[in-house]
């Protein structure tokens, strides 16, 4: 093989490789972990168990921002809030 051929091939497997990684992030295929022998099917999008873990804190996270927001937004909340920085002052 020529210097030329070798390098022609490197380039062409790098292209396929980030080819398929753009593909796996733009519509969530799991292309790279089918290559790899870590999933039977790449274009199934059941939801996995991480992914319904994160779903599942997200929701939570949400729910305690909305918590705080009311807190937060609460006229009597400010109001201590001022109180209690006047009794530091």
């Amino acid at each position: 093989m020529t210097t030329l051929t070798t390098s022609l091939l490197v380039m062409a497997l790098l292209s396929g490789y980030l080819l398929l990684c753009w593909l796996d992030k733009k519509y969530h295929w799991k292309l790279i972990a089918w290559f790899n022998a870590e999933v039977d099917n790449p274009f199934d999008c059941k939801p996995t168990e991480r992914t319904q873990d994160k779903d599942h804190h997200i929701q939570q996270l949400q729910e305690r921002i909305q918590v705080l927001e009311t807190l937060v937004t609460d006229p009597a909340w400010e109001l201590h809030q001022k109180i209690k920085q006047l009794e530091r002052e």
